[in-house]
């Protein structure tokens, strides 16, 4: 399957690092092999080895895997690639932690050579890659990687005026063709909404990867192509501030009584992330639910969508939504909206991140 991607822009989102440099992240690795066509002129491979050296430094990165994982709502991996890899049947592994144990293999493994080849098109792909050219296995708590990365770069963009010539950009771009090698996939742009497209988990990391090639070292930066309404947890309601942080909770899809928790009375964040399903058939979705399953009724809550996250607080029901805040008097229970008979085929888990907050 041959993928592309096209270059994302939406609204700007700040995130601050520690004092790490860019250069000691880049000693903690072993260098990514790679080569380029001879196609490309001189002034594109400068761009493509600024951008590899972004991309060296990034890729394996675990603060860009902890942007990623915190911002995403959807992700899709090769069926393929996903079942060879050995986690696919292991108890409580969701297709959204796929991602997460690649990288972390990469950090250690030989890292597979990348081949960068050139294309020429008017359309509005940046770039593009087969997936499942690269497969890791893990087994016995070991991993290992077979196969290489190939990708392809649109040359009608390499270099051009604007951000045709920004290395961060093209770090990001790099970096999305690879997941596609390594069997990551997304919705064709168009075909869903925009908003849902920049929210899937290989956008999302090329995303993390273009903002912070520059602000790796500490200044602020930002996630082009960030998606709006994913939470971030870096600052509660208006008026508000975080008197107690409680440590993520897993709420597991198919578990039909959900997971309660005894809490001190007072006001509730909710910050969950993840991917869960409501059938082992169906795609994977956020704490949001499916925007494309129409609920006709029999869930545990008819109003919300399937694989909506339900807070029973004390016993009154209520849906996720973003940054709204609820009042909890002694118990909160945390579930999955589905079918009270069908909870058996559910499969992932979201972790939920609780902020009790008060008056400042």
């Amino acid at each position: 399957m041959s993928t592309s991607r096209s270059l994302i822009s939406t609204s700007l989102v700040f995130l601050a690092f520690g004092s790490t440099s860019a250069s000691t992240v880049r000693a903690q690795y072993t260098p990514i092999p790679y080569s380029w066509d001879a196609a490309f002129t001189n002034d594109e491979v400068a761009i493509i080895r600024a951008a590899m050296d972004k991309v060296h430094s990034l890729f394996r990165d675990p603060r860009v895997a902890r942007i990623t994982r915190g911002r995403y709502k959807y992700a899709s991996v090769s069926n393929g690639n996903w079942r060879a890899s050995g986690l696919k049947y292991q108890r409580g592994m969701a297709v959204g932690d796929y991602l997460f144990h690649q990288l972390a293999a990469l950090r250690s493994v030989r890292f597979p050579h990348v081949r960068i080849k050139a294309y020429h098109s008017t359309g509005n792909d940046w770039g593009r890659a087969n997936t499942d050219r690269v497969q890791l296995r893990f087994s016995r708590g070991r991993a290992t990687v077979s196969g290489g990365f190939e990708i392809e770069l649109n040359r009608y963009w390499l270099g051009s005026r604007g951000q045709g010539s920004d290395t961060n950009q093209w770090a990001g771009v790099i970096a999305h063709e690879m997941l596609h090698n390594l069997g990551h996939l997304h919705p064709v742009r168009g075909k869903v909404d925009d908003e849902i497209y920049r929210q899937h988990q290989i956008n999302v990391f090329d995303a993390a990867v273009s903002a912070n090639g520059g602000g790796i070292d500490g200044t602020a930066c930002h996630v082009c192509g960030s998606a709006e309404g994913i939470d971030s947890g870096s600052s509660p309601a208006p008026g508000l501030r975080v008197a107690q942080e409680f440590q993520p909770v897993r709420v597991f899809a198919n578990r039909n009584h959900g997971h309660t928790l005894r809490l001190p009375a007072g006001t509730y964040e909710v910050l969950p992330s993840g991917t869960w399903s409501y059938s082992r058939n169906t795609r994977w979705v956020g704490a949001d639910g499916d925007p494309y399953k129409s609920n006709t009724g029999g869930t545990s809550y008819p109003s919300a969508r399937f694989g909506e996250l339900l807070l029973i607080s004390d016993g009154v029901w209520s849906k996720y939504e973003r940054g709204r805040t609820l009042y909890v008097r002694r118990s909160l229970t945390l579930l999955m909206n589905d079918r009270p008979r069908e909870y058996g085929d559910n499969v992932g888990y979201l972790d939920v991140v609780l902020r009790r907050l008060e008056r400042r």
